[in-house]
């Protein structure tokens, strides 16, 4: 049987092993050097809470809010977050909210606000419902309350809204209290509940109502005021009884 054959100085059996792993490597240099020069990456995961997801009724924020309650008692703090931030505005709807000067303004403290909310903020809030027990949501429309009843930074909001829209305030707290976390503030654009956040604080402020008398509450007839009488002018007979008259029968039954 005849023996193989050493491979003799410049055999060329080898070669096609070598030249395809400096293909290989010559390959993916080429790839990693566009993936760098390309800025490759990957797409960003699609939002949780899309547009129309929850609808602009305050039941719907109600049961937004009941989401993130059931996330923060499951101590789903990711579920927390993405849900939470589903209240960051844009920047053209907080122009359309506040108008073009506000807008701009405020519009970078105003990110800072809401990451700060959205991140160490919905951290906070899972610790709160763990601590204090936390069970209920409670949902207010403030541009319909009276004036008085309102915070200074609810009056400042509505004061400087260029788009008169619905908003609302909402507490996170337990069945048996009327208080809470408070949040602020909420308004529906483009299918979403976004929030304004504490930017009351930062837009020009609006003057509590003066309290009103009692005395004027007891002169006021409808809306109207109550006719003014001389002092000097005489009684009319029905205020002044005849000194003639028989007493009136005592007042029988209950």
């Amino acid at each position: 049987m005849p023996r193989p054959q050493p491979c003799l100085p410049g055999c060329s059996v080898a070669r096609p092993l070598a030249l395809h792993r400096r293909q290989v490597v010559g390959f993916l240099a080429a790839a990693i050097a566009v993936s760098a020069l390309t800025g490759c990456k990957r797409p960003p995961p699609e939002p949780l809470v899309k547009a129309g997801m929850y609808q602009g009724t305050p039941e719907e924020l109600d049961r937004l809010w009941h989401d993130i309650l059931a996330a923060c008692k499951a101590d789903d703090r990711g579920r927390v977050h993405e849900l939470m931030r589903s209240f960051l505005m844009t920047q053209p709807e907080l122009t359309t909210l506040l108008g073009p000067t506000q807008g701009t303004a405020l519009w970078a403290r105003y990110q800072q606000m809401m990451g700060s909310l959205v991140n160490a903020g919905a951290v906070e809030l899972v610790a709160h419902v763990f601590e204090k027990k936390y069970d209920d949501i409670a949902v207010t429309r403030v541009d319909q309350l009276p004036s008085a009843e309102q915070a200074d930074t609810d009056r400042a909001v509505l004061a400087a809204m260029s788009s008169k829209l619905p908003m609302y305030t909402v507490r996170v707290k337990r069945k048996t209290e009327a208080k809470g976390l408070r949040y602020d503030f909420f308004v529906y654009l483009n299918g979403y509940w976004r929030s304004g956040n504490l930017l009351g604080k930062f837009l020009p402020p609006v003057a509590k109502p003066a309290a009103t008398n009692e005395s004027d509450l007891d002169n006021k007839i409808d809306g109207g005021s109550s006719p003014s009488v001389s002092p000097s002018a005489p009684p009319s007979p029905a205020q002044n009884p005849p000194q003639n008259a028989p007493p009136a029968a005592p007042r029988t039954g209950n």
